[in-house]
Protein backbone atom coordinates (compact mmCIF):
# COMPACT_ATOMS: atom_id res chain seq x y z
CA UNK A 1 0.00 0.00 0.00
CA UNK A 2 1.26 3.45 -0.86
CA UNK A 3 1.68 5.75 2.13
CA UNK A 4 -0.61 8.58 3.13
CA UNK A 5 0.96 12.03 2.70
CA UNK A 6 0.38 14.56 5.45
CA UNK A 7 1.35 18.14 4.63
CA UNK A 8 2.16 20.17 7.72
CA UNK A 9 3.79 19.03 10.98
CA UNK A 10 1.70 21.08 13.36
CA UNK A 11 -0.48 19.53 16.03
CA UNK A 12 -3.26 18.36 13.69
CA UNK A 13 -0.89 16.94 11.08
CA UNK A 14 1.21 15.04 13.61
CA UNK A 15 -1.83 13.64 15.39
CA UNK A 16 -3.13 12.40 12.03
CA UNK A 17 0.23 10.72 11.44
CA UNK A 18 0.26 9.13 14.89
CA UNK A 19 -3.28 7.77 14.59
CA UNK A 20 -2.72 6.33 11.12
CA UNK A 21 0.66 4.91 12.12
CA UNK A 22 -0.88 3.09 15.08
CA UNK A 23 -3.43 1.57 12.70
CA UNK A 24 -0.56 0.08 10.70
CA UNK A 25 -0.93 2.50 7.80
CA UNK A 26 2.29 3.98 6.32
CA UNK A 27 2.53 7.77 6.41
CA UNK A 28 4.97 10.47 5.33
CA UNK A 29 4.77 13.95 6.87
CA UNK A 30 6.07 16.93 4.89
CA UNK A 31 7.08 20.05 6.82
CA UNK A 32 8.53 23.04 4.99
CA UNK A 33 10.31 24.41 8.09
CA UNK A 34 13.03 22.73 10.13
CA UNK A 35 10.99 22.51 13.32
CA UNK A 36 7.82 20.79 14.47
CA UNK A 37 4.78 22.13 16.19
CA UNK A 38 3.19 24.98 14.27
CA UNK A 39 1.14 26.84 16.87
CA UNK A 40 2.86 24.85 19.62
CA UNK A 41 6.21 26.37 18.75
CA UNK A 42 8.83 27.34 21.29
CA UNK A 43 11.68 29.81 21.17
CA UNK A 44 15.04 29.34 22.85
CA UNK A 45 16.48 32.29 24.77
CA UNK A 46 19.44 32.56 27.13
CA UNK A 47 16.83 33.19 29.82
CA UNK A 48 14.75 30.10 29.01
CA UNK A 49 12.88 28.00 26.47
CA UNK A 50 9.60 29.82 26.02
CA UNK A 51 6.31 28.59 24.57
CA UNK A 52 5.32 31.19 21.98
CA UNK A 53 2.29 29.19 20.89
CA UNK A 54 -0.61 27.80 22.90
CA UNK A 55 0.46 27.89 26.57
CA UNK A 56 -2.33 25.58 27.77
CA UNK A 57 -4.39 22.73 26.30
CA UNK A 58 -7.84 21.29 26.98
CA UNK A 59 -7.86 17.67 25.79
CA UNK A 60 -10.50 14.95 25.63
CA UNK A 61 -9.81 11.43 26.95
CA UNK A 62 -9.69 10.22 23.32
CA UNK A 63 -7.02 12.77 22.45
CA UNK A 64 -5.01 12.07 25.59
CA UNK A 65 -4.45 8.44 24.64
CA UNK A 66 -2.14 9.45 21.78
CA UNK A 67 0.36 11.15 24.08
CA UNK A 68 2.77 9.18 26.28
CA UNK A 69 1.70 9.46 29.91
CA UNK A 70 5.04 10.93 30.91
CA UNK A 71 4.77 13.61 28.20
CA UNK A 72 1.70 15.44 29.48
CA UNK A 73 0.08 16.27 32.80
CA UNK A 74 -2.93 18.11 34.17
CA UNK A 75 -2.53 20.96 36.59
CA UNK A 76 -4.90 23.39 38.34
CA UNK A 77 -4.42 27.09 37.62
CA UNK A 78 -5.64 30.03 39.64
CA UNK A 79 -7.69 32.34 37.44
CA UNK A 80 -9.14 35.82 37.46
CA UNK A 81 -11.06 38.11 35.15
CA UNK A 82 -10.25 41.75 34.49
CA UNK A 83 -13.56 43.56 34.18
CA UNK A 84 -14.59 47.15 34.86
CA UNK A 85 -11.07 47.99 36.02
CA UNK A 86 -11.15 45.27 38.65
CA UNK A 87 -9.32 41.95 38.98
CA UNK A 88 -12.00 39.45 39.99
CA UNK A 89 -10.94 35.98 41.22
CA UNK A 90 -12.59 33.07 39.38
CA UNK A 91 -12.87 29.32 39.87
CA UNK A 92 -9.70 27.26 39.47
CA UNK A 93 -9.25 25.75 35.99
CA UNK A 94 -7.45 22.54 35.03
CA UNK A 95 -5.30 22.52 31.90
CA UNK A 96 -2.82 20.17 30.26
CA UNK A 97 0.80 21.03 29.54
CA UNK A 98 3.98 19.14 28.69
CA UNK A 99 7.00 19.12 30.97
CA UNK A 100 9.62 21.60 29.79
CA UNK A 101 7.69 22.91 26.77
CA UNK A 102 4.39 22.19 25.05
CA UNK A 103 6.39 21.71 21.86
CA UNK A 104 7.48 18.36 23.31
CA UNK A 105 3.96 17.07 22.65
CA UNK A 106 4.63 17.37 18.92
CA UNK A 107 7.91 15.51 19.25
CA UNK A 108 6.10 12.78 21.18
CA UNK A 109 3.53 12.47 18.38
CA UNK A 110 6.33 12.36 15.77
CA UNK A 111 8.11 9.47 17.48
CA UNK A 112 8.23 6.55 15.03
CA UNK A 113 6.74 8.61 12.18
CA UNK A 114 8.56 9.58 8.98
CA UNK A 115 8.80 13.38 9.01
CA UNK A 116 10.56 15.10 6.11
CA UNK A 117 11.63 18.42 7.62
CA UNK A 118 12.60 21.29 5.38
CA UNK A 119 10.58 19.72 2.58
CA UNK A 120 7.92 22.00 1.17
CA UNK A 121 5.16 20.74 -1.11
CA UNK A 122 4.25 23.03 -4.01
CA UNK A 123 1.62 20.98 -5.85
CA UNK A 124 -0.62 17.91 -5.70
CA UNK A 125 -1.20 16.16 -9.03
CA UNK A 126 -4.00 13.55 -9.11
CA UNK A 127 -3.46 10.51 -11.29
CA UNK A 128 -5.92 7.73 -12.05
CA UNK A 129 -5.03 5.83 -8.87
CA UNK A 130 -2.72 8.00 -6.74
CA UNK A 131 -1.82 11.53 -5.74
CA UNK A 132 1.62 12.72 -6.83
CA UNK A 133 3.42 15.46 -4.91
CA UNK A 134 5.92 17.94 -6.32
CA UNK A 135 8.27 20.34 -4.52
CA UNK A 136 9.04 23.96 -5.44
CA UNK A 137 11.65 22.82 -7.95
CA UNK A 138 8.98 20.62 -9.59
CA UNK A 139 10.82 17.52 -8.46
CA UNK A 140 8.86 14.38 -7.68
CA UNK A 141 8.23 13.67 -3.98
CA UNK A 142 6.42 10.37 -4.54
CA UNK A 143 2.98 8.92 -5.14
CA UNK A 144 0.50 8.52 -2.28
CA UNK A 145 -2.79 6.77 -1.64
CA UNK A 146 -4.35 9.81 0.08
CA UNK A 147 -3.37 13.29 1.27
CA UNK A 148 -4.23 15.15 4.46
CA UNK A 149 -3.72 18.90 4.14
CA UNK A 150 -2.81 20.29 7.56
CA UNK A 151 -1.12 23.68 7.02
CA UNK A 152 -2.93 27.01 7.67
CA UNK A 153 -5.97 27.52 5.47
CA UNK A 154 -4.40 29.95 2.95
CA UNK A 155 -1.58 27.48 2.25
CA UNK A 156 -3.97 24.53 2.07
CA UNK A 157 -6.16 26.42 -0.41
CA UNK A 158 -3.18 27.03 -2.69
CA UNK A 159 -2.38 23.30 -2.73
CA UNK A 160 -5.85 22.04 -3.65
CA UNK A 161 -5.95 20.64 -7.20
CA UNK A 162 -8.28 22.52 -9.53
CA UNK A 163 -10.31 19.32 -9.97
CA UNK A 164 -11.01 18.99 -6.23
CA UNK A 165 -14.54 19.40 -4.93
CA UNK A 166 -13.15 21.15 -1.83
CA UNK A 167 -13.23 24.90 -1.43
CA UNK A 168 -11.62 26.93 1.33
CA UNK A 169 -13.14 30.38 1.54
CA UNK A 170 -10.79 33.28 1.10
CA UNK A 171 -12.12 34.89 4.27
CA UNK A 172 -9.68 37.31 5.90
CA UNK A 173 -7.44 35.91 8.59
CA UNK A 174 -6.75 37.85 11.73
CA UNK A 175 -3.14 38.35 12.66
CA UNK A 176 -2.43 37.63 16.30
CA UNK A 177 0.46 38.96 18.34
CA UNK A 178 1.71 37.21 21.47
CA UNK A 179 4.00 39.18 23.77
CA UNK A 180 6.29 37.34 26.19
CA UNK A 181 7.70 39.16 29.21
CA UNK A 182 9.91 38.08 32.08
CA UNK A 183 9.78 40.10 35.29
CA UNK A 184 12.22 40.33 38.17
CA UNK A 185 9.65 38.81 40.50
CA UNK A 186 6.05 37.55 40.52
CA UNK A 187 3.45 39.88 39.03
CA UNK A 188 -0.04 38.80 40.19
CA UNK A 189 -1.25 35.80 42.22
CA UNK A 190 -3.50 34.73 39.31
CA UNK A 191 -1.90 32.37 36.82
CA UNK A 192 -4.54 33.03 34.14
CA UNK A 193 -6.24 36.38 33.58
CA UNK A 194 -9.02 36.69 31.01
CA UNK A 195 -9.53 40.28 29.90
CA UNK A 196 -13.02 41.52 29.08
CA UNK A 197 -13.69 44.33 26.58
CA UNK A 198 -10.12 45.60 26.43
CA UNK A 199 -8.63 47.37 23.40
CA UNK A 200 -5.20 45.76 23.70
CA UNK A 201 -5.16 42.67 25.95
CA UNK A 202 -7.11 39.43 25.54
CA UNK A 203 -5.51 36.91 27.91
CA UNK A 204 -2.50 36.59 30.19
CA UNK A 205 -0.96 33.27 31.26
CA UNK A 206 1.95 32.69 33.63
CA UNK A 207 4.18 30.38 31.57
CA UNK A 208 6.47 29.63 34.50
CA UNK A 209 3.62 27.93 36.39
CA UNK A 210 3.72 24.94 34.05
CA UNK A 211 5.85 21.99 35.23
CA UNK A 212 9.50 21.66 34.30
CA UNK A 213 9.99 25.17 32.95
CA UNK A 214 13.55 26.55 33.01
CA UNK A 215 12.44 30.15 33.65
CA UNK A 216 10.69 32.16 36.34
CA UNK A 217 8.11 34.95 36.25
CA UNK A 218 7.48 34.63 32.50
CA UNK A 219 4.08 35.65 31.16
CA UNK A 220 2.39 35.19 27.79
CA UNK A 221 0.15 38.10 26.78
CA UNK A 222 -2.27 37.50 23.94
CA UNK A 223 -3.29 40.71 22.18
CA UNK A 224 -6.72 41.41 20.70
CA UNK A 225 -7.34 41.17 16.97
CA UNK A 226 -7.72 44.94 16.70
CA UNK A 227 -4.48 45.58 18.58
CA UNK A 228 -2.57 43.07 16.44
CA UNK A 229 -3.81 44.80 13.30
CA UNK A 230 -3.09 48.28 14.71
CA UNK A 231 0.45 47.28 15.75
CA UNK A 232 1.32 45.66 12.40
CA UNK A 233 3.69 48.45 11.38
CA UNK A 234 4.96 49.22 14.88
CA UNK A 235 8.38 48.22 16.18
CA UNK A 236 8.80 45.61 18.88
CA UNK A 237 9.89 48.27 21.38
CA UNK A 238 6.75 50.33 20.75
CA UNK A 239 4.54 47.31 21.26
CA UNK A 240 6.33 46.24 24.43
CA UNK A 241 6.08 49.75 25.88
CA UNK A 242 2.33 49.87 25.23
CA UNK A 243 1.75 46.41 26.66
CA UNK A 244 3.74 47.25 29.79
CA UNK A 245 1.59 50.33 30.30
CA UNK A 246 -1.57 48.23 30.07
CA UNK A 247 -0.21 45.57 32.45
CA UNK A 248 0.63 48.23 35.01
CA UNK A 249 -3.01 49.34 34.95
CA UNK A 250 -4.00 45.85 36.15
CA UNK A 251 -1.35 45.49 38.85
CA UNK A 252 2.04 47.11 39.59
CA UNK A 253 4.69 45.43 37.46
CA UNK A 254 8.12 44.35 38.74
CA UNK A 255 11.15 45.44 36.70
CA UNK A 256 11.13 43.99 33.17
CA UNK A 257 14.08 41.68 32.52
CA UNK A 258 13.37 40.29 29.04
CA UNK A 259 10.70 40.42 26.34
CA UNK A 260 9.84 38.89 23.00
CA UNK A 261 7.05 39.08 20.41
CA UNK A 262 5.59 36.39 18.18
CA UNK A 263 3.68 37.81 15.22
CA UNK A 264 1.32 35.08 14.01
CA UNK A 265 0.18 35.89 10.48
CA UNK A 266 -2.68 33.37 10.51
CA UNK A 267 -4.00 33.36 14.06
CA UNK A 268 -7.78 33.24 13.64
CA UNK A 269 -10.02 33.10 10.57
CA UNK A 270 -13.22 35.11 10.48
CA UNK A 271 -15.02 31.89 9.53
CA UNK A 272 -13.68 29.11 11.74
CA UNK A 273 -15.96 26.19 10.81
CA UNK A 274 -16.11 24.11 7.63
CA UNK A 275 -18.89 21.55 7.10
CA UNK A 276 -17.97 17.86 6.95
CA UNK A 277 -18.79 17.71 3.25
CA UNK A 278 -16.21 20.44 2.59
CA UNK A 279 -13.44 18.81 4.62
CA UNK A 280 -13.00 15.66 2.53
CA UNK A 281 -12.87 15.00 -1.21
CA UNK A 282 -13.92 11.36 -1.52
CA UNK A 283 -13.10 11.25 -5.23
CA UNK A 284 -9.49 12.47 -5.01
CA UNK A 285 -8.96 11.24 -1.43
CA UNK A 286 -7.89 14.57 0.04
CA UNK A 287 -8.90 15.59 3.57
CA UNK A 288 -8.44 18.86 5.47
CA UNK A 289 -7.22 19.16 9.05
CA UNK A 290 -6.49 22.22 11.18
CA UNK A 291 -8.02 24.52 13.74
CA UNK A 292 -9.80 26.55 11.05
CA UNK A 293 -11.93 23.48 10.17
CA UNK A 294 -13.84 23.29 13.45
CA UNK A 295 -12.57 26.22 15.53
CA UNK A 296 -11.16 26.04 19.03
CA UNK A 297 -7.47 26.72 18.48
CA UNK A 298 -5.22 23.78 19.45
CA UNK A 299 -8.21 21.76 20.66
CA UNK A 300 -9.95 22.35 17.33
CA UNK A 301 -6.86 21.17 15.50
CA UNK A 302 -7.05 17.89 17.40
CA UNK A 303 -10.77 17.44 16.69
CA UNK A 304 -10.23 18.04 12.99
CA UNK A 305 -7.51 15.38 12.93
CA UNK A 306 -9.92 12.74 14.22
CA UNK A 307 -12.33 13.45 11.36
CA UNK A 308 -9.59 13.41 8.70
CA UNK A 309 -8.18 10.09 9.92
CA UNK A 310 -11.61 8.44 10.00
CA UNK A 311 -12.22 9.47 6.41
CA UNK A 312 -8.80 8.27 5.21
CA UNK A 313 -9.33 4.90 6.90
CA UNK A 314 -12.65 4.55 5.09
CA UNK A 315 -11.04 5.32 1.74
CA UNK A 316 -8.22 2.84 2.19
CA UNK A 317 -10.51 0.10 3.54
CA UNK A 318 -12.75 0.38 0.48
CA UNK A 319 -9.71 0.21 -1.80
CA UNK A 320 -8.48 -3.09 -0.31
Amino acid sequence: MRPVAIIGAGLSGLLCAKMLNECGLPVAVFEKSRGLGGRLARRRHPWGNVDIGAPLLALTPEQLQYFPRDAISAQPYTTAQWRDDKLLPQATQTHYTAAGSNNRLCHALADGVEVRRGQGVAAIHPTSTTLSLRDYKEEDLGDFSAVILAPPAPQARDLLPTTSSLTIAESPWQAGWTVIVQFDGAWTPSEIIDIESHAILRRIVCLSSAPGRDHQHCYSIELTDDASHHFEQRSDNEIIDRVMTELASIAPTPPLLHSDIQRWRFARPETAVISDSQRADDSLKIALAGDYCVGGNAEGALRSATFAVQRVKQWLASAC
